[in-house]
């Protein structure tokens, strides 16, 4: 794994409060990888994940998200 890439993507919603402890989690399996980089696509959060977000892709040059809004009806 030491030579191998990964790109985490996921899904969000109002996870503001577990965001950067499921991060921590991911980082630990994935340490021994040479690189890691972050997609989450969020949608329909009600708490704070969409902030929760845009604070780790502003800390992360690894770490990028998406909100795609209400999505549903």
């Amino acid at each position: 794994m030491k030579d191998s890439s990964f790109l985490i993507v996921g899904l969000a919603r109002n996870c503001a409060n577990s965001l950067r402890f499921n991060v921590s989690i991911f980082e630990k399996a994935f340490r021994d990888a040479r690189n890691i980089a972050w997609f989450i696509v969020e949608s329909d959060s009600e708490d704070r994940t969409v902030e929760a977000l845009y604070d780790l892709e502003k800390e992360r040059s690894d770490f990028s998200y998406v909100s795609l809004g209400n999505l549903r009806y």
